[in-house]
This record gives structure tokens, sequence and C-alpha cells, in this order.
């Protein structure tokens, strides 16, 4: 088991996460797509919200 040496800072309950954490929201907004097509909210912010998904899903694929 690795240590866990992370410094706890107020507001702040809960350290670990959950693969669904970062699925849900893809699932989410594919389901809006599809049922409105409307594709106005998927901009370039939210590329780069899904290039920071997809770069800790690597992360955490590696520490398997």
């Amino acid at each position: 088991m690795k240590s866990d040496n992370t410094k706890m800072q107020h507001g702040i309950h809960e350290r670990k996460w959950e693969i669904d954490s970062l699925c849900y929201p893809i699932r989410l907004a594919h389901g809006y797509w599809k049922e409105t097509g409307d594709a106005s909210p998927f901009d370039a912010q939210w590329a780069e919200a899904m290039k920071l998904v997809v770069k800790h899903l690597k992360a955490a694929e590696d520490r398997w």
C-alpha cells in the first residue's frame, strides 16, 4: 500500500475518487447531446476539461 502524504485542507472531506466520478459527466453530456442535438456546450473549455479527464484516467491506469 502506498502511503498517503496528502495535506488535508479546510473544506476537503474526502480525497479519494473513483473512475465513475470522471465518467458520469461524459455520460450526462452524451445523453444531453443525443436528446437535444445541441452541441453548443461542447466548446474549447469542454475540450480542455475532457483532456484532463483522459490525463487522470491514464494516470490511474498506470497505478493498476
